[in-house]
């Protein structure tokens, strides 16, 4: 059903007219709340909290994945470099810690609680991949942004927050897929929309990520002539998950491979280009995998290949697969400088 959805939300299914129609009019109920949400906004009945920090708001206006995580790090890393003191608020989706009150994953001395199944798969994934930098979670972002503020950040990096008025953002990042874009431009669950595209308005920047060489391009006529900045996520490389020894890709080689993401066909066609792609798996994004999953998955395939986002799930199983997971990892390409206005 989440598939033949995705499929309308981006045009790709035709028929199904009672379900359309359904979804077609949820949305429109959606769609009241939202505007009557950011109208209580505007006229100051809802506040946004400024809160005693840089907070810089990384998101976007669809559902699934985009790459907010891999340009999350970017930021913070870049920043942590110049000396600032940064930490990285997130809400931990899926991670068995209770959110209510924050959970301070990684402060500035080293990571705290080293498991992904406790903290959620991209909050772990931001503390193996930052340096001088604290992860905090919880599902109140005013209240992860005060403990970050007490552990001593200046600058706060909000993981995913678009949609959340409650803190006052300094510096707004919308990012946008170059191939995707806003899909058939429908608010939720009729369309991919968390919000209407008029509330573009309320970003700085807009970063368009390209995928598998995209370009085709938005026009600023398309984001409310918001300033668009390029972003190129390019393979770096592949390594196996068990010695985080590099592997060589090979067309000749032979390949499943499997994702918990929210836009797997771009994943696929990264590996599509390297291997020999006999059959894909795809879960929900954030599925926690049993091991039972991983290996009905490897018992058809020698090698599999996953995402790096993945991987960090897969620490306990792997050792009790036969066969070889190997994790693609991705780099991000763009003038990080230009982004923070630097």
């Amino acid at each position: 059903m989440k598939q033949l959805i995705n499929k309308i939300h981006y045009n790709k299914q035709r028929g199904y007219f009672i379900l359309k129609s359904i979804l077609f009019l949820a949305s429109v109920f959606y769609l009241v709340f939202i505007k009557i949400k950011n109208y209580l906004y505007k006229i100051s009945i809802l506040k946004e909290n400024k809160v005693d920090a840089f907070l810089i708001c990384v998101g976007n206006l669809t559902t699934g994945g985009v790459g907010k995580t891999p340009l999350v790090c970017e930021i913070s890393n870049h920043l942590a470099k110049k000396g600032k003191k940064v930490a990285i608020i997130s809400r931990g989706y899926k991670g068995k810690l209770k959110n209510k009150n924050p959970n301070v994953i990684k402060n500035f001395s080293g990571i705290i609680i080293n498991n992904p199944e406790l903290t959620g798969d991209e909050p772990y994934m931001l503390a193996s991949q930052t340096n001088n930098v604290a992860i905090i979670t919880c599902k109140d972002r005013l209240k992860s942004a005060k403990a970050a503020i007490e552990l001593g950040a200046n600058y706060i990096v909000m993981d995913d927050g678009f949609s959340n008025r409650k803190l006052k953002k300094d510096l707004t990042l919308l990012l946008v897929d170059s191939e995707k874009q806003f899909g058939n431009k429908h608010t939720l669950p009729y369309g991919p929309l968390r919000e209407p595209l008029s509330e573009i308005k309320r970003a700085d920047k807009v970063i368009e990520i390209h995928k598998n060489n995209s370009r085709s391009g938005l026009k600023k006529e398309d984001v409310y002539k918001k300033e668009i900045i390029n972003c190129d996520f390019i393979k770096d490389y592949y390594y196996d998950i068990k010695t985080n020894e590099k592997f060589e890709p090979n067309k000749d080689i032979e390949v499943g491979a499997f994702c918990a993401i929210g836009q797997p066909e771009q994943f696929y066609a990264y590996v599509k280009e390297d291997f020999n792609l006999q059959n894909t798996y795809s879960f929900n994004d954030h599925h926690p995998y049993t091991e039972d999953e991983i290996k009905n998955i490897s018992d058809r395939h020698k090698i599999l290949i996953t995402t790096q986002k993945d991987e960090v799930k897969l620490k306990k199983t792997a050792d009790n697969v036969e066969g070889k997971i190997i994790a693609l990892k991705l780099k991000v390409n763009t003038n990080i400088g230009s982004i923070l206005n630097e």
